[in-house]
Protein backbone atom coordinates (compact mmCIF):
# COMPACT_ATOMS: atom_id res chain seq x y z
CA UNK A 1 0.00 0.00 0.00
CA UNK A 2 1.15 3.73 -0.59
CA UNK A 3 -0.39 7.27 -0.73
CA UNK A 4 0.19 8.63 -4.62
CA UNK A 5 1.58 12.22 -3.67
CA UNK A 6 -0.27 15.32 -3.73
CA UNK A 7 1.30 17.55 -5.99
CA UNK A 8 -0.01 17.77 -9.54
CA UNK A 9 3.50 18.83 -10.45
CA UNK A 10 5.52 15.85 -9.35
CA UNK A 11 2.73 13.49 -10.56
CA UNK A 12 3.19 15.21 -13.93
CA UNK A 13 6.98 15.19 -13.73
CA UNK A 14 6.91 11.53 -12.93
CA UNK A 15 4.80 10.45 -16.14
CA UNK A 16 6.94 11.29 -18.56
CA UNK A 17 10.18 10.13 -16.89
CA UNK A 18 9.54 7.34 -14.13
CA UNK A 19 12.54 7.92 -13.49
CA UNK A 20 15.66 10.48 -11.87
CA UNK A 21 19.42 10.87 -13.69
CA UNK A 22 19.65 9.62 -17.21
CA UNK A 23 17.56 7.17 -19.08
CA UNK A 24 17.46 3.42 -17.50
CA UNK A 25 18.23 2.38 -20.84
CA UNK A 26 20.87 4.72 -21.57
CA UNK A 27 22.94 4.61 -18.09
CA UNK A 28 25.70 2.48 -17.38
CA UNK A 29 25.37 2.52 -13.57
CA UNK A 30 21.68 2.10 -12.70
CA UNK A 31 20.32 2.47 -9.21
CA UNK A 32 16.65 0.54 -8.23
CA UNK A 33 14.71 1.90 -5.46
CA UNK A 34 11.08 1.21 -4.29
CA UNK A 35 9.97 4.63 -4.39
CA UNK A 36 10.68 7.77 -4.83
CA UNK A 37 9.27 9.89 -1.48
CA UNK A 38 8.70 13.44 -1.10
CA UNK A 39 6.96 15.64 1.90
CA UNK A 40 4.18 16.79 1.39
CA UNK A 41 4.25 20.32 1.36
CA UNK A 42 7.90 20.05 -0.33
CA UNK A 43 6.19 22.32 -3.39
CA UNK A 44 6.59 25.13 -0.58
CA UNK A 45 10.08 23.92 0.20
CA UNK A 46 12.71 26.68 -1.21
CA UNK A 47 14.41 23.49 -3.50
CA UNK A 48 11.42 22.90 -4.95
CA UNK A 49 12.33 24.56 -8.36
CA UNK A 50 15.57 22.96 -8.34
CA UNK A 51 13.39 19.36 -7.56
CA UNK A 52 11.90 20.53 -10.87
CA UNK A 53 14.96 21.43 -13.19
CA UNK A 54 15.76 17.92 -11.70
CA UNK A 55 13.53 16.06 -12.85
CA UNK A 56 13.24 17.49 -15.86
CA UNK A 57 16.73 16.72 -16.35
CA UNK A 58 19.04 15.52 -13.87
CA UNK A 59 22.59 15.20 -15.73
CA UNK A 60 22.18 18.97 -16.61
CA UNK A 61 21.12 19.63 -12.96
CA UNK A 62 24.47 17.74 -11.41
CA UNK A 63 26.64 19.40 -13.85
CA UNK A 64 25.27 23.17 -12.67
CA UNK A 65 24.81 22.41 -9.31
CA UNK A 66 27.76 20.12 -8.80
CA UNK A 67 26.00 17.61 -6.64
CA UNK A 68 23.85 14.71 -8.26
CA UNK A 69 20.02 15.52 -6.22
CA UNK A 70 18.57 19.26 -4.67
CA UNK A 71 18.44 17.06 -0.84
CA UNK A 72 22.02 17.87 -0.99
CA UNK A 73 22.04 21.50 -1.96
CA UNK A 74 22.59 23.83 1.28
CA UNK A 75 18.99 25.34 1.83
CA UNK A 76 17.62 21.96 1.80
CA UNK A 77 16.61 20.92 5.75
CA UNK A 78 14.33 17.74 4.91
CA UNK A 79 14.27 13.63 4.89
CA UNK A 80 16.27 12.29 2.35
CA UNK A 81 19.45 13.77 3.09
CA UNK A 82 21.12 10.90 4.51
CA UNK A 83 20.17 8.63 1.46
CA UNK A 84 21.77 11.32 -0.86
CA UNK A 85 25.15 11.83 0.76
CA UNK A 86 26.01 8.41 1.08
CA UNK A 87 25.50 7.55 -2.33
CA UNK A 88 27.51 10.79 -3.07
CA UNK A 89 30.74 9.56 -0.96
CA UNK A 90 30.98 7.10 -3.34
CA UNK A 91 32.76 9.42 -5.42
CA UNK A 92 30.58 10.18 -8.61
CA UNK A 93 31.56 13.22 -9.62
CA UNK A 94 29.30 15.69 -12.34
CA UNK A 95 30.89 14.30 -15.52
CA UNK A 96 29.77 10.77 -14.77
CA UNK A 97 25.89 12.30 -14.62
CA UNK A 98 25.14 10.48 -17.81
CA UNK A 99 26.18 7.32 -16.78
CA UNK A 100 23.99 7.35 -13.83
CA UNK A 101 20.18 6.80 -13.41
CA UNK A 102 17.82 6.08 -10.36
CA UNK A 103 14.70 4.39 -10.98
CA UNK A 104 12.31 2.94 -8.59
CA UNK A 105 9.53 0.02 -8.66
CA UNK A 106 6.98 2.18 -7.85
CA UNK A 107 5.93 4.43 -10.97
CA UNK A 108 4.45 7.63 -9.11
CA UNK A 109 6.07 9.93 -6.38
CA UNK A 110 4.54 9.11 -3.21
CA UNK A 111 4.26 10.58 0.55
CA UNK A 112 4.50 9.12 4.00
CA UNK A 113 5.42 5.79 4.76
CA UNK A 114 4.68 2.82 2.18
CA UNK A 115 4.54 -0.77 2.38
CA UNK A 116 4.88 -2.03 -1.57
CA UNK A 117 2.62 -5.15 -2.33
CA UNK A 118 2.69 -6.44 -5.77
CA UNK A 119 -0.36 -5.24 -6.88
CA UNK A 120 0.91 -1.40 -6.31
CA UNK A 121 3.22 -1.95 -9.17
CA UNK A 122 2.67 -1.21 -12.75
CA UNK A 123 2.74 -4.33 -15.41
CA UNK A 124 4.57 -1.77 -18.01
CA UNK A 125 6.39 0.15 -15.80
CA UNK A 126 8.24 -3.05 -14.71
CA UNK A 127 8.71 -4.14 -18.29
CA UNK A 128 10.48 -0.99 -18.61
CA UNK A 129 12.62 -1.74 -15.52
CA UNK A 130 13.76 -5.38 -16.83
CA UNK A 131 14.69 -4.08 -20.32
CA UNK A 132 16.68 -1.60 -19.15
CA UNK A 133 18.30 -4.08 -16.57
CA UNK A 134 18.45 -7.12 -19.00
CA UNK A 135 18.77 -5.09 -22.58
CA UNK A 136 20.18 -1.78 -21.92
CA UNK A 137 23.23 -0.52 -21.49
CA UNK A 138 23.44 -0.81 -17.90
CA UNK A 139 26.87 -2.63 -17.27
CA UNK A 140 26.41 -2.54 -13.18
CA UNK A 141 23.03 -2.76 -11.28
CA UNK A 142 22.48 -1.90 -7.77
CA UNK A 143 18.98 -3.36 -5.41
CA UNK A 144 18.91 -3.40 -1.85
CA UNK A 145 17.77 -6.34 -0.19
CA UNK A 146 13.48 -4.64 0.26
CA UNK A 147 13.78 -3.75 -3.63
CA UNK A 148 15.10 -7.44 -4.26
CA UNK A 149 12.11 -9.39 -2.47
CA UNK A 150 9.37 -6.49 -3.88
CA UNK A 151 10.85 -7.82 -7.34
CA UNK A 152 10.71 -11.30 -6.85
CA UNK A 153 7.39 -11.14 -5.23
CA UNK A 154 6.52 -9.94 -9.07
CA UNK A 155 7.50 -13.09 -10.85
CA UNK A 156 8.78 -10.95 -13.45
CA UNK A 157 12.15 -11.31 -12.96
CA UNK A 158 13.18 -14.96 -12.33
CA UNK A 159 16.74 -13.93 -13.33
CA UNK A 160 17.06 -12.59 -9.58
CA UNK A 161 16.31 -15.94 -7.93
CA UNK A 162 19.72 -17.38 -9.21
CA UNK A 163 22.98 -15.33 -7.49
CA UNK A 164 25.80 -15.77 -8.61
CA UNK A 165 27.38 -14.84 -5.22
CA UNK A 166 29.73 -12.43 -3.93
CA UNK A 167 31.93 -10.72 -5.63
CA UNK A 168 34.24 -8.91 -3.25
CA UNK A 169 32.60 -6.41 -0.66
CA UNK A 170 29.01 -6.54 -3.18
CA UNK A 171 27.14 -9.53 -3.54
CA UNK A 172 26.36 -10.63 -7.06
CA UNK A 173 23.03 -11.71 -7.94
CA UNK A 174 23.14 -12.20 -11.25
CA UNK A 175 26.13 -11.82 -14.34
CA UNK A 176 26.30 -12.34 -18.07
CA UNK A 177 28.75 -11.15 -20.38
CA UNK A 178 27.66 -7.64 -20.53
CA UNK A 179 26.55 -6.84 -17.41
CA UNK A 180 26.52 -7.74 -13.69
CA UNK A 181 23.75 -7.05 -10.90
CA UNK A 182 24.50 -6.77 -7.39
CA UNK A 183 22.81 -6.90 -3.84
CA UNK A 184 24.09 -3.46 -1.98
CA UNK A 185 22.96 -2.17 1.55
CA UNK A 186 20.18 0.16 1.34
CA UNK A 187 22.41 4.10 1.29
CA UNK A 188 20.37 5.35 4.24
CA UNK A 189 21.33 2.94 6.69
CA UNK A 190 24.27 3.95 9.25
CA UNK A 191 25.56 2.77 12.69
CA UNK A 192 26.91 -0.34 12.81
CA UNK A 193 26.65 -0.72 9.22
CA UNK A 194 28.82 1.74 8.70
CA UNK A 195 32.06 -0.14 7.43
CA UNK A 196 30.05 -2.48 5.41
CA UNK A 197 28.77 0.68 3.90
CA UNK A 198 32.24 2.26 3.21
CA UNK A 199 33.56 -1.09 1.95
CA UNK A 200 30.89 -1.38 -0.86
CA UNK A 201 31.06 2.56 -1.65
CA UNK A 202 34.73 1.25 -2.30
CA UNK A 203 33.28 -1.53 -4.22
CA UNK A 204 31.29 0.54 -6.39
CA UNK A 205 34.16 3.41 -7.02
CA UNK A 206 36.35 0.79 -8.46
CA UNK A 207 33.93 0.41 -11.36
CA UNK A 208 33.90 3.87 -12.06
CA UNK A 209 35.89 4.81 -15.83
CA UNK A 210 39.24 6.11 -15.23
CA UNK A 211 38.94 6.44 -11.51
CA UNK A 212 42.37 6.95 -9.18
CA UNK A 213 40.91 5.36 -5.97
CA UNK A 214 43.60 7.14 -3.85
CA UNK A 215 42.33 10.34 -5.08
CA UNK A 216 39.06 9.41 -4.70
CA UNK A 217 40.15 8.75 -1.13
CA UNK A 218 41.34 12.14 -0.36
CA UNK A 219 38.64 13.95 -2.42
CA UNK A 220 35.73 12.05 -0.13
CA UNK A 221 38.06 12.86 2.99
CA UNK A 222 37.73 16.49 1.79
CA UNK A 223 34.38 16.26 1.12
CA UNK A 224 33.48 14.69 4.51
CA UNK A 225 35.14 17.26 6.52
CA UNK A 226 33.19 20.40 4.27
CA UNK A 227 30.14 18.28 5.24
CA UNK A 228 30.68 18.24 9.07
CA UNK A 229 31.57 21.65 8.47
CA UNK A 230 28.39 22.70 7.41
CA UNK A 231 26.52 20.59 9.47
CA UNK A 232 28.17 22.30 13.05
CA UNK A 233 27.23 25.41 11.42
CA UNK A 234 23.74 24.49 11.06
CA UNK A 235 23.86 22.97 14.66
CA UNK A 236 25.19 25.95 15.90
CA UNK A 237 22.83 28.28 14.04
CA UNK A 238 20.03 26.54 15.43
CA UNK A 239 21.34 27.09 19.20
CA UNK A 240 21.50 30.29 19.09
CA UNK A 241 17.89 30.34 17.51
CA UNK A 242 16.86 28.64 20.42
CA UNK A 243 18.86 30.73 22.96
CA UNK A 244 17.15 33.92 21.40
CA UNK A 245 13.59 32.47 21.89
CA UNK A 246 14.48 31.42 25.70
CA UNK A 247 16.12 34.57 26.59
CA UNK A 248 13.62 36.91 25.40
CA UNK A 249 11.14 34.48 27.31
CA UNK A 250 13.06 35.05 30.16
CA UNK A 251 13.24 38.89 29.70
CA UNK A 252 9.07 39.08 28.94
CA UNK A 253 8.87 36.72 32.48
CA UNK A 254 10.99 38.44 34.13
CA UNK A 255 11.72 42.28 33.37
CA UNK A 256 8.01 43.24 33.70
CA UNK A 257 7.32 46.80 34.59
CA UNK A 258 3.77 47.65 36.18
CA UNK A 259 2.47 51.25 36.62
CA UNK A 260 0.08 51.71 39.91
CA UNK A 261 -1.26 54.52 41.17
CA UNK A 262 0.97 56.15 44.17
CA UNK A 263 0.07 55.90 48.21
CA UNK A 264 -2.51 58.35 49.39
CA UNK A 265 -0.33 61.27 50.70
CA UNK A 266 0.33 61.70 47.26
CA UNK A 267 -1.42 64.11 44.64
CA UNK A 268 -4.37 62.93 42.42
CA UNK A 269 -3.15 61.00 39.50
CA UNK A 270 0.39 60.46 40.83
CA UNK A 271 1.98 56.56 39.74
CA UNK A 272 4.62 54.75 40.82
CA UNK A 273 6.32 52.16 39.12
CA UNK A 274 6.92 48.29 40.19
CA UNK A 275 9.36 46.38 38.74
CA UNK A 276 10.68 42.85 39.65
CA UNK A 277 14.39 42.97 38.43
CA UNK A 278 17.14 45.32 39.11
CA UNK A 279 18.61 45.30 35.33
CA UNK A 280 15.13 46.65 33.75
CA UNK A 281 16.31 49.47 31.83
CA UNK A 282 14.98 53.37 32.48
CA UNK A 283 14.67 53.51 28.40
CA UNK A 284 11.90 50.62 28.75
CA UNK A 285 10.12 52.42 31.92
CA UNK A 286 10.16 55.76 30.51
CA UNK A 287 8.34 53.81 27.51
CA UNK A 288 5.85 52.41 29.58
CA UNK A 289 5.27 55.45 31.27
CA UNK A 290 4.56 57.68 27.99
CA UNK A 291 2.44 54.58 26.91
CA UNK A 292 0.42 55.40 30.10
CA UNK A 293 0.16 58.89 29.35
CA UNK A 294 3.13 60.20 31.74
CA UNK A 295 5.07 62.29 29.50
CA UNK A 296 6.09 64.69 32.33
CA UNK A 297 5.91 65.62 36.10
CA UNK A 298 7.08 64.02 39.18
CA UNK A 299 8.82 63.03 40.96
CA UNK A 300 7.95 59.22 40.51
CA UNK A 301 9.26 56.23 42.60
CA UNK A 302 10.68 53.05 40.99
CA UNK A 303 9.77 50.24 43.29
CA UNK A 304 11.49 46.66 43.12
CA UNK A 305 10.49 43.95 45.77
CA UNK A 306 8.52 46.67 47.85
CA UNK A 307 11.32 49.38 48.25
CA UNK A 308 12.34 51.98 46.73
CA UNK A 309 14.99 51.75 44.37
CA UNK A 310 15.20 55.15 43.01
CA UNK A 311 12.90 58.22 41.46
CA UNK A 312 12.69 59.30 38.12
CA UNK A 313 11.87 63.06 37.19
CA UNK A 314 10.23 63.66 33.98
Amino acid sequence: MYQAHPSRVLTELFARRPYQGAPPKTARFLFVGLDANYAADVEQSAIFPALRSYHEDGPTFWRKHGVHHPFLLPEYRGDGRRYHRTFAKIGFRPEHADLVSFIELLHVPTVGRSTLVPDDLDSTHLDRLKDAMFKGQARYVFLSAGVLRRMNDTEQFPELKRASGPSGSLRTLYKDAAREIFLHLHFSNYGKFEAQLQAEAGAIAALLPGVDIQELMMAETAEQIATEIRDRVVRLETRIVQLGDYVGANLRTKQRITIVPANSHSPPGAVRVEIDAMDVSVSRILTELRQHGVKEGGPIDVFCDGRCVFTLHL
